[in-house]
């Protein structure tokens, strides 16, 4: 799977900002996830290939969200610590460029060419 890390560039936010650290279960979901990881990935943009889709793969996530409801950011959180929590599901951040264009970046450049971005500016119409 590769998708764009949430921090990108600076990677300053760990996942433990993707939850409601005041909640009771907080201690509960940082005893068994790494929250300290600061290259978890957007779920905005990601690429995979659909065979690690399982049968039990919706049941998987659905149990992680209702154990821990405290995720401030809907599914990215939970989506994170799915994908941390099974050795046989690997994230690769998404590579920065292709040739000399930017392949994805949330914001704009001034005379940089990015392929794929949120923002709308005249020279993707």
């Amino acid at each position: 799977m590769f998708a764009k890390a949430d921090g990108y560039p600076k990677y300053l936010q760990p996942l433990s900002s993707q939850f409601d650290s005041s909640h009771h279960l907080y201690d509960d979901l940082s005893s068994q996830y790494n929250l300290n990881d600061l290259k978890y990935f957007q779920t905005g943009l990601m690429y995979f290939d659909t065979s690690i889709i399982k049968n039990q793969t919706l049941n998987d996530i659905l149990k992680i969200a209702i154990k821990f409801p405290i995720s401030k950011t809907n599914e990215q959180g939970i989506l994170n610590l799915f994908f941390q929590s099974d050795d046989n599901y690997t994230y690769k951040e998404l590579p920065e460029y292709l040739n000399n264009d930017i392949i994805y970046y949330f914001w704009i450049i001034k005379n940089k060419k990015i392929l794929i971005t949120k923002q709308l500016v005249e020279q993707y119409k």
